[in-house]
């Protein structure tokens, strides 16, 4: 017969992978929930404004879609970040954990992305591709006519809502044994989710999907070497406000 002890560890191994399947069914769940919502979202914002105004052209939704845009992220990740909270029993993450020294990663992290994606681009531009994307392009248009709504969806909101999908569930969660491999698969999946299903096929432009996934790896490489996920939040927070900064100052 087994002993009492052998039984106790047996318990205690057993609920222990439950509790990892758990966390892995909760995870992918609330990832797949978030990608779902976010590959909906223009497209639904674009026929609500439609419905709404039958005789109105398409171009003209640019303000309806970018209240929606910005504040529908927010009330997404409030839902999932609550439920998150209720089933792992943890918060996504601590304003009291970010430190000082964050920036200067967040800056240094920037600035390696600018170089990688400034050779990147040289090289697209040799094959006669575009260096801008249709996602850049989309956000520098609505930049224009809303700089403070834009600013806001793109330095404070993305980088939270993004980091704590991509690399919080990807890489904290679902790959958490496996941490090489989340990053790279975080790095892909962020990647392709700057990107419209039109510019995935007739403007396709391999280089500017690299350029996304080359940001992505950046922001995943600093969660697996902090192992915070306060750092990647401050690092992506910190390349949007240069870029976006730059972008407003020249245009």
């Amino acid at each position: 017969m087994e002993s009492k002890l052998q039984i106790e560890t047996d318990e205690k191994i057993n609920a222990s992978q439950a509790n990892v399947n758990n966390e892995w069914l909760i995870a992918t769940g609330l990832l797949l929930a978030y990608s779902l919502l976010n590959i909906m979202m223009p497209a639904g914002a674009a026929f609500l404004y439609k419905w709404f105004n039958p005789t109105t052209q398409m171009g003209d939704a640019q303000s309806f879609i970018a209240i929606l845009v910005t504040i529908t992220p927010i009330a997404i990740f409030a839902i999932l970040a609550y439920l998150y909270k209720k089933m792992m029993k943890e918060v996504p993450f601590r304003w009291s954990q970010f430190k000082v020294k964050d920036i200067g990663i967040g800056v240094l992290t920037t600035i390696f992305i600018v170089l990688v994606n400034g050779i990147i681009s040289i090289i697209g531009e040799q094959f006669s591709y575009a260096s801008s994307s249709d996602n850049q392009e989309t956000i520098n248009e609505l930049g224009l006519s809303f700089p403070i709504l834009i600013f806001v969806a793109t330095v404070l909101i993305a980088p939270v809502v993004e980091e704590f999908f991509y690399r919080k569930l990807i890489m904290g969660h679902i790959f958490k044994h496996y941490a090489k491999t989340g990053l790279v698969i975080s790095s892909i999946l962020f990647g392709l989710s700057h990107f419209t299903i039109e510019s995935l096929t007739a403007n396709f432009n391999p280089f500017n999907i690299l350029s996304y996934v080359v940001m992505g790896f950046f922001f995943g490489l600093v969660y697996y070497i902090t192992k915070r996920i306060e750092a990647s939040i401050m690092a992506h927070l910190m390349n949007n406000l240069m870029v976006t900064v730059f972008y407003l100052i020249v245009m």
